[in-house]
């Protein structure tokens, strides 16, 4: 087990090549109050329900084809799930919402204004947090899932990113850093992820890639190693990826 977790940190990071929080700014153009109280009665529902994370942003995704101002809706909604300091209801999967609805509020301010660089550092922050605790997530796992699937969910959204890096300075970028290890930090006694571990992100990806129900995942039972094993690997997943992300920049 431990070879194949460090495999599984060598492949995210090969696909993955192809601060205090700062808070959004309002969105403009936002969606009637009721259409985004709506929004939020649907969501807390699914939470309640215990609906897969991955399952919660297929559906966000539709609710926003349909209105697009309802983002600063959905922004305000996820940001409560993933900035939770519940080590029972957390999931890392909400930070992956998190940034792309951040990278989402982009389209909605001017280029250049202050609004726009918190939405910017916003979103890339959020998914550095999202590429440390969803690795060490994976990490946990004793059943059978594949690692490097953390990879195919992080990798087209630091695709999306990439212009940020010409337009974040250096001490910019260690705020960035400082916070997705704080984030991560925080939650260090967080439950294992049972979502991750049961195969439901290969589940989710294949239903939001439109896949054939033949060729979607069946899930696993969720299994996890020792917390001792997982904290020792957590350290070294964190170390690598932190000089992982500096060697990235500086060679942008």
């Amino acid at each position: 087990m431990k070879t194949s977790l460090r495999f599984g940190l060598g492949a995210i990071l090969a696909i993955a090549l192809l601060f205090p929080l700062h808070r959004p700014a309002a969105a403009s153009g936002k969606a009637p109050d009721a259409s985004g109280a709506a929004l939020h009665r649907q969501l807390d529902n699914y939470v309640v329900h215990d609906k897969p994370v991955m399952f919660i942003k297929l559906r966000i995704d539709e609710a926003l084809k349909k209105d697009p101002r309802l983002v600063p809706a959905a922004l305000n909604w996820v940001r409560s799930y993933a900035e939770t300091r519940d080590n029972e209801k957390f999931n890392s999967l909400f930070f992956m919402i998190y940034s792309d609805l951040n990278r989402l509020s982009l389209r909605t301010v001017k280029q250049g204004t202050p609004q726009y660089k918190n939405f910017l550092t916003g979103a890339l922050q959020t998914l550095l947090a999202l590429e440390v605790m969803l690795t060490s997530d994976f990490a946990r796992c004793r059943s059978m899932v594949d690692p490097s699937t953390a990879g195919l969910l992080i990798a087209p959204r630091y695709e999306a990113l990439n212009f940020s890096y010409s337009l974040l300075n250096q001490k910019e970028m260690t705020r960035i850093w400082d916070y997705a290890l704080r984030a991560d930090a925080a939650m260090a006694g967080r439950a294992p992820n049972k979502e991750v571990c049961s195969g439901g992100v290969n589940i989710g990806l294949a239903v939001i890639q439109g896949a054939p129900a033949e060729v979607i995942p069946k899930p696993v039972e969720a299994k996890f190693v020792d917390d001792d094993d997982w904290h020792k690997e957590r350290t070294k997943i964190r170390a690598e990826l932190r000089q992982y992300w500096e060697k990235r920049y500086l060679m942008r």
